[in-house]
């Protein structure tokens, strides 16, 4: 799969009896062979994975509290959490937060994508949905607020579906239309501007 992929998504637990090493091992080898690597998991594989310095994770506001082992009430303190994530190695933080939307962290941006109301059939894959329009915007070289768009309206396509899968690819263009991508004041001091 190296030859033919540029990024590879590791997700979910891992199985009773496989090492802990096992997350950060696979990212140290892929990153070695030069490929991008998000995470998408929590607790111990989690934490361990991040020490190998995967291009990005995604967890949720319960995950990140378990990561960070304290709770976030607020958003600034959503921010801070992943702010010192990044600082250990990682290119981009997306903290999904339900109804609210996520928050797409980097180096230099901190943007929230909230998404309009839609009637949630099934939260089934939503947030497997949500990582796969993040990695299909990055690799159509779309700019953070795109990807954040796109990550978005996929994540409410999920949501608008019953069972695990997505609606038409014009079904997720109309959500992308109607998702608010603003630039959140953060550690930066930049007030918020929409995208």
């Amino acid at each position: 799969m190296l030859a033919d992929h540029d990024c590879f998504v590791l997700s979910g637990s891992v199985p009773a009896g496989v090492p802990v090493a096992y997350y950060p091992d696979l990212i140290r080898r892929l990153k070695a062979a030069g490929k991008r690597v998000l995470l998408d998991s929590s607790g111990d594989p989690l934490r361990h994975g991040i020490a190998a310095g995967p291009w990005a994770i995604k967890p949720n506001i319960a995950e990140l509290e378990e990561l960070v082992g304290a709770p976030l009430p607020d958003q600034a303190s959503v921010i801070s959490a992943a702010r010192q994530l990044l600082a250990a190695g990682l290119g981009c933080v997306v903290v999904s937060m339900g109804s609210e939307g996520a928050l797409f962290v980097t180096a230099d941006d901190c943007l929230q994508a909230i998404p309009p109301v839609v009637e949630v059939k099934s939260t089934v894959g939503a947030g497997d949905a949500m990582v796969a329009g993040f990695v299909a915007g990055s690799l159509r070289g779309c700019n953070l607020a795109d990807c954040a768009r796109l990550a978005t309206a996929s994540a409410l396509g999920a949501l608008t579906q019953l069972g695990p899968r997505l609606p038409s690819p014009a079904v997720i263009e109309s959500f992308m239309a109607q998702v608010t991508v603003r630039q959140v004041a953060d550690l930066t001091g930049r007030p918020p501007v929409s995208l």
